[in-house]
């Protein structure tokens, strides 16, 4: 459902979620002028989710292994097996979750409209529990990363995370359970959370980011 790697240029490389790799296969234009192919292998761990997301255009998945659970808006969700396919229409927001024990992945292919980032996340709340999170600088990694955010929840990390790799910012990753004092919603010092962890070079750069964006959450 989402797409990383080193082969495709920056506008096509969102995040890479916890759990989810992706394999990237061609890109082609079409014969309609401002259109194009683009076609990846994502394998999910079992577990793994895709958050909430949408595209310029068209995607057509076809199941190659596993379970994976498709939730399109506007839809029931559907689980999909080895061998199943999938439309989703044009700007439609959707997630995918392999729901089974083992690995399972997908062929996506994208017909979109060139220019456009391929993968735009839906707006979602920091927490749905409690009052928007604060973001902290936690504490000086000795191997280097440092983590600048927590969360409550682990998909509101891997959305941080995409927000930061969407900004151009390499290198992210979570950290779990982390014990610190991390926001308005916990009971205190002992609380357990997500870290969002970055290098500590780009730590300060990474920092504004999701300020931006939990402004506007």
């Amino acid at each position: 459902m989402l797409i990383a790697g080193s082969a495709l240029t920056a506008d096509v490389a969102p995040a890479q979620q916890a759990g989810i790799s992706r394999t990237d296969l061609q890109r082609h234009d079409l014969g309609t002028p401002g259109r194009e192919a683009v076609q990846v292998r994502v394998d999910f761990a079992a577990g793994a989710t895709a958050a909430k997301h949408r595209h310029p255009g068209e995607e057509i998945v076809y199941v190659l292994a596993g379970s994976i659970e498709y939730r399109v808006d506007g839809r029931e969700p559907v689980t999909l097996n080895a061998g199943d396919v999938l439309f989703i229409p044009a700007e439609t927001f959707h997630s995918a979750k392999n729901v089974g024990s083992v690995l399972a992945s997908e062929l996506a292919t994208y017909i979109v409209e060139k220019g456009k980032p391929l993968v735009v996340f839906a707006t979602t709340p920091w927490s749905r529990t409690g009052p928007t999170q604060e973001i902290f600088c936690m504490t000086e990694r000795s191997s280097g990363w440092t983590a600048i955010a927590t969360y409550s929840a682990g998909y509101e990390a891997d959305i941080a995370l995409a927000r930061l790799s969407s900004a151009g910012i390499d290198g992210v990753r979570r950290g779990n359970d982390t014990v610190g004092l991390f926001g308005p919603s916990f009971e205190g010092p002992t609380a357990r959370g997500v870290d969002v962890l970055v290098p500590a070079e780009v730590a300060n750069e990474a920092r504004a980011v999701l300020a931006e964006n939990a402004d506007t959450a």
